[in-house]
């Protein structure tokens, strides 16, 4: 009798990931001015390296099905949609072109990151240094579609030489970034932010234990049936 061996694997799709790197960058590769305006439609479903409003890096593809704007967030869920960030070529440690907010701006400034349905938006890392190269105190917080955090990089020294590094790597349908600023007594509104990485990550279904058990109980016994019925055949070389 052959020693018959059921093997069983369980695949599951590996998510599909795309990512885009806001680099706070015109379309003609040059900055957009000191103490200009970025665009509001700066980063917005990014599907190539270079738009109507700016330039882009690519990660590992782009991220057209993630909406993005910028504006004012307040605790816990309303967006104010407005013009808010400001763009500055140096002079922000060792970044370049890097974006922040005036300091006649109260309140969370930032973006919102939107995915279309069937996608998710992950947030991989963002940098961040002191104006006039000079060490500042920032704080970076990413909040969910319902506004509770996610993510909080705690009141941290935004660098005045090099740059220091915040990485969430958070997941959400609707994610926020923002950092608090015009704060009385601190200097929220001089550290700047560059090279914001996110991702758009394809949603998988996957399965419920019980029903995986339970699809894996069937596969057991289809093949203990089929071995069975192969035992009760009657032999080819048998004389009736």
């Amino acid at each position: 009798m052959r020693n018959t061996t059921l093997v069983f694997a369980l695949l599951l799709p590996s998510p599909t990931l795309f990512a885009t790197v806001l680099t706070f960058v015109g379309p003609t590769g040059a900055g957009f001015g000191n103490g200009v305006f970025v665009p509001t439609a700066y980063g917005d479903r990014v599907a190539s390296a270079v738009d109507a409003v700016g330039s882009y890096l690519e990660g590992n593809g782009y991220t057209p099905n993630i909406r993005v704007s910028q504006g004012r967030f307040e605790i816990p869920e309303a967006w104010s949609s407005e013009q808010l960030l400001r763009s500055f070529d140096v002079n922000y440690g060792d970044l370049t072109n890097v974006a922040f907010t005036s300091s006649l701006v109260s309140g969370a400034v930032g973006l919102k990151f939107e995915a279309d349905p069937g996608w998710l938006v992950r947030i991989n890392q963002v940098d961040f240094a002191g104006w006039n190269r000079q060490d500042r105190s920032i704080r970076l917080q990413i909040f969910d579609g319902l506004g509770a955090p996610v993510a909080d990089s705690g009141l941290v020294i935004a660098p005045g030489k090099g740059f220091g590094t915040f990485s969430p790597n958070v997941s959400g349908s609707i994610l926020y970034v923002v950092a608090l600023n015009g704060v009385s007594g601190s200097d929220f509104n001089n550290g700047g932010i560059d090279n914001l990485n996110f991702d758009q990550v394809a949603q998988v279904a996957i399965p419920e234990p019980a029903a995986i058990v339970m699809a894996c109980l069937g596969l057991v016994m289809f093949g203990v049936a089929r071995f069975w019925r192969r035992t009760q055949r009657p032999n080819a070389l048998e004389v009736r």
